[in-house]
């Protein structure tokens, strides 16, 4: 087996939705009942943090561009684009882009998310709602995974399209930005989390580690290029739209006992590890975030996703 230094052994390595580290069975039995009770821990609806706000314990952070946040966002919250949490996309072929921000060597840059968070005033024991586009996009949920990665105490998500579920609660807007004074963001990078190629091709085939490929099943099936060189899918990966995780016409997650279903059907069960990946890295972000919520504590996300492993020749592919 080839570890790189993202990867941890499959114990539990994440405890980002409010859960506690479990080392042995029984937590983790006890921490998945706790878990698929009641709603979403990691979600909240525009009413229930209209009335968080009130404490003025919250960080609210506006992850659209800067240019929507400035016709009109929720009050009190601060403006962290989403194109400054990843690198600048790019077309398949001509490189990977849409990455977690890299040192020279490879690794990840935690020093790039210490110094934009600080300055963005955000410490890593805050209270962090973020909101944006809907679950699953760029400017949605992958915030909220990094910010998990980095080791934040408690990350949410504003379910839906952020700006409009506030107003629908008849709420406004406001034009006039909040600032917040320069902080300390310490990370404690969480390992296990972000995988690389080295880590997928060092677990191929391994009973204990499963693959969810959560792109269209077109993308699956290798009958839809998008661009890319290579068709087809990670052998062995299950597969699980991303889009089926979502209300279709509301955007927001659907309930929590449809979403086990989902996974129990394609076999993907809490004593695995469970590694993500799309195109991008993107759509992952939504399954990720659930499958947190749901007690899975052995979640990552292969970043560089297909637009790495299918534009590449010495990969291996499964396609019909």
């Amino acid at each position: 087996m080839r570890v790189s230094p993202f990867f941890t052994s499959p114990v539990a390595v994440l405890a980002l939705a409010g859960g506690a580290y479990a080392s042995d069975d029984a937590p983790v039995s006890a921490a998945l009942s706790a878990a698929r009770e009641g709603a979403w821990s990691s979600f909240v609806d525009a009413r229930t943090l209209h009335e968080e706000l009130r404490s003025g314990s919250i960080v609210l952070i506006d992850v659209r561009s800067a240019s929507k946040y400035a016709q009109g966002h929720i009050p009190g919250a601060i403006n962290i684009p989403a194109e400054a949490w990843r690198t600048p996309d790019t077309k398949p072929g001509e490189g990977v882009g849409s990455l977690i921000h890299r040192l020279p060597s490879g690794l990840p840059d935690v020093g790039y998310y210490e110094r934009l968070l600080g300055a963005a005033g955000v410490e890593r024991g805050h209270d962090v709602v973020v909101y944006g586009n809907f679950a699953g996009k760029a400017d949605g949920t992958i915030p909220v995974v990094i910010l998990r990665w980095l080791g934040a105490a408690r990350v949410r998500f504003l379910d839906g399209v952020g700006a409009e579920e506030w107003v629908k609660t008849g709420q406004s807007l406001t034009p006039t930005p909040t600032v917040r004074p320069p902080a300390a963001f310490v990370a404690q990078p969480q390992p296990g989390v972000v995988w690389t190629l080295t880590d997928v091709l060092g677990h191929l085939g391994e009973s204990e580690v499963v693959f969810l490929d959560c792109r269209t099943e077109g993308e699956f099936q290798g009958t839809d290029l998008r661009g890319n060189k290579r068709a087809g899918r990670i052998p062995g990966a299950v597969w699980l739209d991303s889009q089926t995780l979502l209300d279709e016409y509301s955007k927001k997650t659907i309930p929590k006992d449809r979403v086990l279903e989902l996974l129990a059907e394609r076999g993907v069960t809490p004593e695995k590890t469970v590694v993500i990946y799309c195109q991008t890295g993107t759509r992952c972000s939504l399954p990720f975030i659930q499958l947190q919520d749901l007690g899975f504590n052995k979640v990552a996300l292969y970043d560089e996703s297909w637009l790495e492993y299918g534009n590449r020749d010495d990969t291996p592919v499964e396609a019909p």
